[in-house]
């Protein structure tokens, strides 16, 4: 069997149109762009557009090295470097540039048209990205989740980390295949094997839980640790709660508000609930209550429900106990008053104004 009859029919009927001017103008630039200086400039731009997820800011005004990636992004698609136009549609789609009225739509067109034009070449992450495409949608006129897993196959086959975590999540979710947690837990760890972060937490989770392997905390710990140390952040909460509740290593209290603030400075709410748990009960720091509902708050606008109910019981138990808290020396909850009373809180308002008679 040839590789042309092995590809699903919608890729092999495609590739008839490659015969098109269109798409031999495609295929004409994958070979003029093969410029040293361009490749080094769109491999160090990539970098950054993969990491942009550690650090949940997304825009480019408040991210200079993505604002960086993504002029370099611009540059390499005006010169028709063809790998650049499936970043950069991603980058226009998550920033919504609506001020400058841009539209991921063609480029997302542009990527998908070049990767096909291009997809014999022993590319994994050109297909990786055709898979994303067909997996999302983009640019492809309809979703098809079958192929997206056909191209991460591929990709993982060829020993590409990222095909094969997103091949093991396919397999683990059940998306274009039976759902089978023991493939799932295959490709996880070759691609945990080749450091990346996101293969790292999943077999750690899959150990967690003991889905696909049996379940084993210390390996668990393992993984969570590796990819913990590279920035993940649901990585770094789980190690928190695993300090914060004694699992696998001794309780530390301290060392899990590291892990929480790590995780909750990348803007993630679970994280933020819990660090916001830990002021709020003195647990391996000061306890505040100004800090502890900063942190609540910020889970709450994401939508965490738990972080809301915080919220909610703060602000009916700390203005009912108020006096009390005073006399007793704790200022942060005159800070939490404030914070009540800068919201338009009435009873806050009038709270903050018999302060100096509590703390006779």
């Amino acid at each position: 069997m040839t590789e042309n009859e092995k590809l699903p029919l919608a890729i092999a009927a495609r590739q008839v149109a490659v015969s098109t001017q269109k798409h031999i103008s495609l295929v004409a630039r994958g070979v003029t762009d093969l410029k040293l200086n361009n490749d080094t400039l769109y491999h160090q731009a990539r970098l950054v557009f993969y990491g942009r997820k550690k650090t949940n800011k997304r825009n480019t005004v408040d991210n200079p090295p993505l604002a960086s990636a993504f002029n370099v992004f611009q540059k390499l698609v005006a010169q028709g470097y063809g790998k650049a136009y499936f970043p950069l549609s991603i980058l226009y789609r998550e920033m919504q540039d609506a001020d400058e009225g841009h539209s991921h739509a063609p480029l997302a067109q542009l990527a998908f048209e070049w990767c096909i034009a291009n997809q014999a070449n022993q590319d994994a992450e050109l297909w990786c990205d055709l898979g994303s495409m067909y997996l999302e949608g983009l640019g492809v006129g309809q979703q098809n989740v079958s192929q997206g897993f056909y191209w991460f196959s591929k990709a993982a086959e060829l020993g590409y980390a990222r095909g094969q975590f997103n091949l093991g999540t396919m397999y683990h979710n059940g998306l274009g295949v039976d759902k089978n947690d023991v493939l799932a837990a295959y490709w996880f760890r070759k691609a945990a094997e080749q450091k990346s972060e996101y293969g790292q937490c999943w077999l750690g989770r899959m150990y967690e839980l003991g889905m696909g392997v049996l379940q084993d905390y210390k390996e668990a710990l393992k993984w969570y640790q590796l990819a913990a140390d590279q920035g993940e952040a649901y990585a770094q909460t789980k190690l928190g709660v695993m300090y914060n509740d004694g699992e696998v290593v001794p309780k530390d209290y301290v060392e899990a508000v590291k892990w929480y603030r790590l995780a909750a400075e990348q803007n993630y709410a679970r994280a933020q609930l819990f660090l916001g748990d830990m002021y709020l009960n003195g647990r391996g720091v000061q306890g505040d209550y100004g800090e502890a509902a900063k942190w609540y708050q910020l889970a709450a606008d994401q939508g965490d429900v738990d972080a809301q109910a915080e919220l909610d019981l703060m602000y009916a138990e700390v203005i009912m106990r108020l006096p009390r808290l005073i006399r007793a020396g704790r200022e942060d909850a005159a800070n939490w008053c404030q914070y009540l009373a800068d919201q338009g809180d009435t009873r806050a308002k009038e709270s903050l104004g018999k302060l100096v008679d509590w703390k006779k």
